[in-house]
């Protein structure tokens, strides 16, 4: 092969590639939130969610370090958090079309099960997940963060037997939702905040035992060691568990 060839063959391969990032770039996500809220409101919450996510996923393609968030779209604060979780894993959402609807929140309003996709995780069922977007009354990003299960999320709410108990247990999926998420932000002053100095923090660990033929055995059973740490000794630990690297995949296309 001559080296104009070669040179020619490279560049042929080196513009698709180019052309393939800017048209992943360019495929952003329409939002369409309905009910709850008024029109008005539901036009700002939706053009808010599609600046935001238009900017992660040119961020994404680009393997940007930081984001470029407008305070016009989200509050100051959901912009450092949301920075954070970029920064523990770079995200994108997996759907060009959000069809939703908009729940009432203790501060404003919420939506909930946007599909993301994170590069960084051991597993499949840790990359591909499902955030929640809070917004204040003026229809404003005021937060981002991970889901639990819809299908629990459904069980918890449906055992509400009135108005009241309803927010409460909206209170309850709240924080635990962000319990979650400052894990997958490494979210050290966060989890400092939220333990008492005075806990006992309890964690356990499968032990993989060696199969022995075809006859079951106890070894073949699954056993989990406990231990028992202070707060101090667990966030300690817990940190360098945030340090190590983490496997990334690819997203299947």
């Amino acid at each position: 092969m001559t080296k104009h060839k070669f040179f020619r063959q490279f560049a042929t391969v080196l513009l698709i590639s180019l052309l393939c990032i800017q048209a992943f770039a360019q495929q952003t996500t329409e939002f369409r939130f309905v009910e709850t809220a008024p029109d008005y409101l539901l036009k700002t919450m939706q053009t808010n969610a599609q600046a935001v996510f238009a900017e992660i996923k040119s961020a994404y393609a680009k393997n940007k370090s930081e984001l470029s968030l407008s305070l016009s779209n989200v509050t100051d604060e959901a912009s450092k958090r949301i920075q954070t979780l970029w920064a523990t894993s770079h995200f994108y959402c997996t759907e060009t079309s959000i069809y939703a609807r908009v729940l009432k929140s203790s501060n404003g309003y919420q939506v909930r099960n946007i599909p993301v996709f994170f590069a960084k995780g051991d597993k499949p069922e840790d990359q591909y997940r499902d955030i929640v977007l809070e917004f204040t009354a003026g229809g404003i990003i005021s937060d981002m963060y991970i889901a639990i299960a819809q299908i629990d999320y459904a069980t918890i709410m449906a055992a509400a037997k009135e108005v009241a108990d309803m927010r409460h247990r909206q209170m309850v999926v709240d924080v635990v939702e962000n319990f979650r998420t400052a894990y997958n932000r490494k979210d050290m002053p966060f989890l400092n905040d939220i333990y008492s100095d005075d806990a006992l923090i309890i964690t356990g660990k499968v032990l993989k035992s060696q199969k022995r033929g075809d006859v079951p055995t106890a070894l073949d059973q699954k056993k989990i060691a406990y231990s028992v740490q202070n707060k101090k000794q667990y966030l300690a630990n817990l940190q360098k568990v945030f340090t190590k690297p983490i496997f990334c995949r690819a997203p299947k296309r």
